[in-house]
């Protein structure tokens, strides 16, 4: 037997303390021959051996009642599965945890813990007589109705994936699933104590799976089967970033390593590019390193995709990253403004002399319905705000992730567009400046630079000025406190408010301080967006297409099509590298006091695999138990001690 709380095991000396005050307590009397108590004693000798054992018993009772206390409240576990359970439920809810962290070898080194975790299923479920089965997993995370117990194993929604897992989801689904059920109940979860699976920082998910719970009007019993990791060596794989290059494609790679000594490593790097492999070796020293990876494209590559991958580990769905890559596409921007000094210095600034990747485009306002902005990845309004077809291109524009920058025009505008207009324009008094009082130096367009160089905003001087109005972040305002820097986030898009131009009967943004900085950081995060286009996180791919679309996996891989597998899938007029959720690397684990103690108040039992002999054992929580057999022994000490009724004759006496 193991405890979750082996330090009250301290405590188990005393138990002693009654017998401890008994012997005192037969020190203090001295005994005093006394002739006239000699028949006394001898009229009594009868009852001396029952008042013994009953004198025994109630120490007894005592000393067995805090050694059973102490137990408890170390809190004992128990191997079995199904221990300690009284009778057969009528109906199971299965939560199962089938995220990419369960991939990792089980803590007996013969299997993954999700395999550990379906095996002790299975072997409990032969045990119980044929009750009703529903699974919930943590990859669909719906409720579904199961069968044929017996065939678990092969069930679709228990296989692996490179999903995460949302625990307190899953809880309350499952809280809803036997709302109208009759009879005994159970939920049992199999699930590791990774932290991020659990998610206790979502206090409001897990209240309304609790509250779901209790509300229940027959309150389940909860199952709790925690399987825990090998300590083999693991080191997982990430990319964040790719940036398609005319002569290639730069990744942004990540390898995290458990590795606890400083020394360095060599990694080994797997590369297979349509079809060829290659490999090569990435130096670590500590647990993680952030590295740039340069892949070459051949002239005659207009697309192609390939998976980067690392050596088998104690987890292999971590070690591998898919890419995909298209034809070259230069960062083009649509300046929507009228001809003149305004679209001169827009022009310069988003697409400087020697930024060969980077054209603009300018159009009149009133020729912009005649553009598609299908090939724009930024759009620049210096004009009054969009209003009819045009308001409806441009908000599916930016739902679609596009960016875009508005200026106000020479004219003013009264039109709102996404919620956003904006006032009226002010001058400022004559022989002073609007000037910037605040900007954000940590985020947004007028940050410091990586090297900690600040952007001059404070040399802005403008001379007129416009106030954007309606609901944003803020990142820059004007002395008096009105807003200068606005942004709006439009779904995968984001709208970006400046309050005045660069025209030069305006401001003096057309110097370059603020302009400059300003449009190149919006283009760069526009072609971020271009890229990010053709990657997505597993689970995330349905948002890339329309419901009606399937893609079909076209990497070589035996697990075929799956929207919860990482890979590289291909729709109809798009093409996607899917990986698996980073929030599985973590490595972080709740206590197991932490994971009994989100159910107190529920009568959860809790189980944990421990290694004993070369064989895993999974034990189970008894505290509750023990808790009442103290309250059996106590009471025993009462019947116990309770007085002796007297006979009617020794009344009349």
């Amino acid at each position: 037997m193991t405890f979750l709380s082996p330090l009250y095991l301290w405590f188990l000396p005393a138990a002693l303390i009654p017998i401890g005050i008994h012997l005192l307590h037969q020190r203090r009397h001295q005994v005093v021959p006394w002739a006239a108590m000699q028949f006394l004693w001898k009229t009594k000798s009868e009852d001396q051996g029952v008042g013994k054992l009953r004198y025994f018993l109630i120490l007894l009772c005592r000393t067995l009642a805090i050694t059973v206390l102490v137990l408890a409240m170390a809190k004992p576990l128990v191997s079995d599965f199904l221990s300690w359970g009284v009778g057969s439920p009528d109906t199971i809810v299965l939560i199962f945890d089938r995220s990419s962290s369960m991939e990792h070898q089980a803590l007996h080194g013969k299997g993954t813990k999700r395999e550990e975790a379906l095996q002790q299923i299975q072997t409990a479920l032969r045990n119980l007589k044929h009750p009703k089965l529903i699974l919930c997993d943590s990859a669909t995370e719906e409720p579904q109705m199961i069968y044929a117990s017996d065939a678990l194993a092969k069930f679709s929604a228990i296989q692996a994936t490179d999903t995460a897992a949302r625990l307190p989801v899953l809880l309350r689904k499952a809280a809803e699933s036997l709302a109208l059920e009759t009879g005994k109940t159970e939920i049992w979860i199999a699930s590791d104590r990774q932290k991020n699976s659990w998610q206790l920082s979502d206090q409001e998910e897990w209240q309304q799976a609790l509250v779901q719970l209790d509300t229940l009007a027959i309150k389940p019993v909860l199952r709790i089967l925690s399987i825990s990791g090998s300590p083999l060596p693991n080191d997982s794989l990430r990319l964040w970033n790719a940036k398609r290059q005319v002569d290639g494609i730069e990744l942004d790679l990540e390898i995290l390593s458990s590795n606890e000594n400083n020394q360095e490593v060599l990694i080994p790097l797997i590369l297979k590019k349509n079809g060829t492999i290659t490999q090569d070796f990435q130096s670590l020293r500590g647990k993680s390193i952030r590295f740039q990876k340069k892949i070459s494209i051949g002239s005659s590559e207009d697309s192609g995709f390939g998976k980067i991958s690392l050596a088998p580990d104690a987890n292999s769905r971590d070690n591998d990253v898919y890419f995909f890559y298209d034809r070259f596409r230069s960062l083009k921007t649509l300046l929507v403004s009228p001809k003149g000094e305004l679209s001169d210095y827009l022009s310069l600034a988003a697409a400087p002399p020697g930024f060969g990747e980077q054209r603009v485009i300018q159009r009149n306002p009133e020729e912009f319905t005649q553009q598609t902005i299908a090939d724009y990845s930024l759009v620049i309004w210096a004009a009054p705000l969009p209003k009819g077809v045009d308001a409806t291109y441009l908000k599916t524009f930016l739902e679609e992730g596009g960016q875009m920058l508005c200026l106000p025009g020479f004219t003013g505008s009264e039109n709102e567009f996404l919620g956003l207009r904006w006032g009226k324009i002010q001058l400022a008094e004559e022989g002073d400046y609007f000037f910037l009082n605040e900007w954000q130096k940590r985020e947004g367009l007028l940050k410091d630079g990586v090297d900690g160089t600040p952007i001059p905003a404070e040399k802005l001087r403008a001379l007129r000025r416009c106030i954007p109005q309606g609901d944003g972040l803020i990142f820059a305002r004007w002395s008096d406190g009105e807003p200068f820097l606005f942004k709006k986030i439009v779904e995968r898009g984001a709208i970006w408010f400046l309050g005045s131009n660069p025209d030069s009967s305006w401001s003096n943004l057309g110097d370059g301080h603020v302009l400059l900085p300003v449009i190149q950081r919006i283009s760069t995060i526009a072609k971020e967006q271009i890229d990010a286009s053709d990657f997505s996180e597993v689970g995330k791919l349905i948002s890339h297409r329309d419901n009606t679309t399937p893609f079909r996996r076209i990497d070589e891989s035996s697990e075929g099509s799956s929207p919860y597998h990482a890979g590289v899938y291909r729709g109809v007029d798009q093409t996607v590298a899917v990986n698996r959720s980073y929030v599985e690397d973590d490595a972080s684990m709740l206590k197991a006091d932490e994971l009994v103690k989100i159910f107190s108040g529920f009568d959860c039992q809790f189980f944990e695999d421990q290694r004993e002999g070369g064989r895993s054992l999974f034990l189970g929580n008894l505290w509750k138990f023990f808790v009442s057999i103290t309250l059996i022994f106590l009471f025993l000490e009462g019947l116990l001690c309770l007085p002796k009724k007297r006979k009617s004759s020794d009344v009349r006496a």
